[in-house]
């Protein structure tokens, strides 16, 4: 039994008896779940077609993205990098894509201290340019509020 829940809540958004995580989401997709806020660390997401899924506030943390919807940085021991059309998490934090161009040395400490800053002051460009040149597509239901 797998099962796909709320990284809020707890509660379960999706379940089955999938042979992965990637089915279970297929599945839920197809059966038109709503996954917001879905907890997907870890999941390898390789070829799922998720458009139409909205992933807006899903946990990310170490997902192996589609390379579509769901892209993923690899370059980096210390923070994994997840990314889709309007959010981007590194590590364990979450916030839209050009709020982390706007954060100030003041606010990239809160996250992680000195071992953060130095990342992100090494990184930075390298991700900015990244993700300027690979843009994610967007699920269609993504910026939807």
């Amino acid at each position: 039994m797998i099962e796909i829940k709320n990284r809020f809540t707890g509660e379960i958004i999706h379940s089955g008896d999938f042979q992965s995580v990637k089915e279970c989401l297929l599945d839920a997709i197809e059966n038109k779940a709503n996954l917001q806020g879905a907890n997907l660390r870890g999941a390898n997401l390789w070829d799922a077609d998720l458009r139409g899924a909205n992933l807006q506030g899903a946990n990310l943390w170490w997902c192996a993205g589609n390379k579509c919807e769901i892209k993923s940085l690899w370059f980096s021991d210390t923070y994994p990098i997840t990314y889709t059309s309007e959010c981007m998490q590194i590590g364990c934090e979450q916030h839209k894509i050009a709020e982390w161009w706007d954060f100030d040395d003041k606010r990239i400490l809160k996250m992680d201290g000195k071992t953060a800053l130095k990342f992100w002051r090494e990184n930075k460009d390298l991700i900015k340019q990244i993700i300027d040149a690979n843009p994610a597509k967007p699920t269609g239901k993504e910026s939807s509020k």
